[in-house]
């Protein structure tokens, strides 16, 4: 399902046009980001799962095409655990 259906989807289920629902949309992401990611907060959107910050440590690589070590930065982003509930089976 592309962006465009998902709020089509939304509005109409929830009563309220694609404009509302894009608004709330562009407000979660940015809730989200700017809280888990840049904050490490947690957040769990109820019946879905939990946005979680994710730390990758520095560490030494090798450079596939040359087999030069290298050094890799450490990098934070986002993750996210669905619930079990939602999981698909099978």
């Amino acid at each position: 399902m592309k962006k465009h259906e998902f709020v089509g989807a939304v509005a109409k289920s929830a009563g309220v046009t694609q404009k509302v629902v894009e608004d709330v949309l562009s407000a979660v992401s940015e809730t989200i980001i700017s809280d888990v990611r840049d904050n490490g907060d947690q957040i769990t959107l109820p019946g879905v799962g939990t946005f979680k910050q994710k730390v990758n440590a520095a560490r030494e690589g090798i450079n596939p095409l040359s087999k030069e070590k290298i050094k890799i930065k450490r990098s934070v982003t986002l993750g996210f655990k669905s619930l079990p509930s939602i999981k698909v089976v099978g």
